[in-house]
């Protein structure tokens, strides 16, 4: 599984340095040069949205035993770095923000069930987003065959987000147990255990309602503060669009980066959809590649930082155990039986 996601991130990488040479290399870098100020508003964008979906994580993690504010927003972070920069699919850094909480003595239970539940709230939240942009881009272009084809990949979002609430509730463990109880041959195996107190945890979790209310409400608010990315990038480069036009840009690349979860980075798919997008309002292939990239320049700008973290959080944790303990109690003498 390691071999082929690297496989599709280097297959990515050559796609996106592909349709920068085809575009003109010289193009596209001029693009990002003229962004000149755009590039600084889109970092700092990306930076607000991720100490707010840092905040919404918060929320949803019991009061009782939640780190403080600032360092559940740092792993969100790592979580961020791990899914658009590593070589993964694009729920690997999840995984590893749930593996940190554990280092807050939450156990894997709870810090599971909160990340499940933080990217369940993501994707419906998305979803209501993406939604809209449909709808807007109905509205300015009239139904035509992108609308359409637009329509149809939000019935196949529908029916993923709606397995994705099956599979978390009790229907969805009984299945997933009797799965794992033939692959265990009917023995009994360890992580059937493992499964009941990770659904526990999210019957907990959803229980709490008004910190659901907040933390979705949060993330819909950071969807549509991303559109100001597309509108400052694209403003820099000298195409002002409408916040309008931005947002269905804004929506509709993230529907996409979402279909291609597998894809680590969503590396090429990202850029291609640009394009397409952005060709809709009059917007030339290099400064769409351009605004891809600048993405990807806050994805790097945000990302790195929080995988350093995560690398000194493990470190310590190394150190920590490698340590020696206190010197073990040496057994009392006996009586000599010579």
């Amino acid at each position: 599984m390691k071999t082929a996601a690297l496989a599709v991130w280097m297959v990515g990488i050559v796609a996106v340095v592909g349709m920068v040479i085809w575009s003109g290399a010289g193009s596209v870098g001029d693009a990002v040069a003229r962004a000149g100020w755009g590039v600084l508003a889109v970092v700092l964008l990306r930076a607000v949205q991720m100490a707010s979906a840092g905040a919404a994580w918060w929320l949803v993690l019991p009061p009782a035993v939640r780190p403080p504010l600032g360092m559940v927003e740092l792993l969100r972070m790592v979580r961020e770095g791990g899914n658009s920069l590593l070589p993964v699919a694009q729920v690997g850094g999840d995984v590893i923000g749930a593996r940190l909480l554990t280092f807050w003595r939450i156990d894997g239970a709870t810090a599971a069930a909160s990340v499940i539940v933080d990217v369940t709230m993501l994707a419906g939240t998305q979803f209501a987003f993406t939604v809209i942009g449909v709808l807007l881009l109905a509205y300015l272009s009239g139904s035509g065959p992108i609308v359409r084809d637009t329509a149809a990949g939000l019935v196949l979002a529908a029916c993923g987000l709606t397995a994705l609430f099956l599979i978390q509730g009790k229907g969805g463990r009984g299945a997933l147990q009797r799965l794992l109880g033939r692959i265990a041959g009917g023995t009994k195996w360890q992580a059937l255990a493992a499964i009941d107190k990770v659904y526990g945890a999210l019957g907990m979790l959803y229980a709490r309602r008004a910190a659901l209310a907040g933390a979705a409400t949060i993330h819909l608010v950071i969807w549509f503060i991303g559109v100001g990315e597309v509108w400052a990038a694209l403003a820099a480069m000298g195409y002002p669009l409408s916040y309008r036009e931005a947002l269905v840009i804004e929506s509709l690349l993230h529907a996409l980066r979402g279909a291609a979860f597998l894809v680590p980075g969503a590396l090429g798919i990202q850029e291609g959809g640009a394009i397409a997008l952005c060709a809709l309002f009059g917007v030339p292939m290099d400064a769409a590649l351009a605004l891809s990239l600048i993405k990807r320049i806050a994805d790097a700008a945000i990302g790195i930082p929080g995988l350093v973290f995560w690398q000194a959080l493990e470190g310590r944790r190394f150190l920590r155990g490698r340590r020696p303990g206190p010197p073990l109690p040496q057994p009392a003498e006996g009586p000599s039986r010579s």
